[in-house]
């Protein structure tokens, strides 16, 4: 009897050692698939839409009573204000340009050089123009790609155009409560930040 029960036993141990293994290696195929579903849900913490990563820039609020207008721009920008009230028609020229360090080691920042640039301009409609006749009077006019397109900005009736010429630009024209105003950008590359700059100030908008 003994004879007979020991190749039975022995064939036990090999099925229970076989069975062990295939448990072992279902282990190991598993793990890589949760890990893989992890990676591919991996969040950046970066907002794509208005193309700054979170927590690395801020906006700065800008008014101004006596032009009627308020938006907020980015603080990664410089901001330069031309023109006065007292002129006629009354006119105000901001440019928005990109910051460069003064050094490394500090905060400080100069206006940066070079020809991107935002452009807001605004002046009394004192000869109560029509929208085509003020579109004609911009410069960029002479270079438009585009027609005339009519558009919305923060609930307001808008007209805007793109262009071509040294540069790639868009014009965006705003008649309000006897004003115009022309915002404009210009850039070299279509993934240049200001132009998301641009949206985010238009966005932001009041007249």
């Amino acid at each position: 009897m003994e004879k007979e029960l020991k190749p039975a036993s022995a064939t036990v141990i090999v099925i229970i050692f076989v069975a062990i293994l295939f448990a072992a290696a279902a282990t190991t195929v598993d793990a890589p698939s949760g890990s893989m579903g992890n990676m591919q849900g991996t969040d950046t913490g970066t907002d794509m839409q208005s193309g700054i990563p979170s927590g690395k820039d801020s906006m700065v609020p800008y008014t101004n009573e006596e032009f009627g207008i308020a938006f907020e721009y980015p603080s990664s920008l410089s901001i330069k204000e031309e023109g006065t009230p007292v002129q006629n028609p009354a006119e105000l020229s901001l440019t928005f340009t990109k910051s460069i360090p003064r050094n490394p080691d500090g905060p400080q920042e100069i206006p940066g050089e070079g020809p991107n640039k935002i452009l807001i301009e605004i002046k009394n409609n004192i000869d109560n123009k029509s929208i085509e006749e003020i579109a004609q009077s911009e410069s960029t006019w002479n270079v438009a790609m585009t027609p005339l397109i009519k558009t919305e900005i923060g609930g307001m009736e808008a007209y805007e155009f793109y262009w071509s010429g040294l540069y790639e630009g868009r014009t965006v024209i705003i008649q309000q409560n006897g004003k115009i105003y022309s915002l404009s950008v210009d850039w070299l590359s279509t993934d240049d930040q200001l132009i998301r700059d641009f949206v985010m100030i238009l966005n932001s908008l009041k007249v």
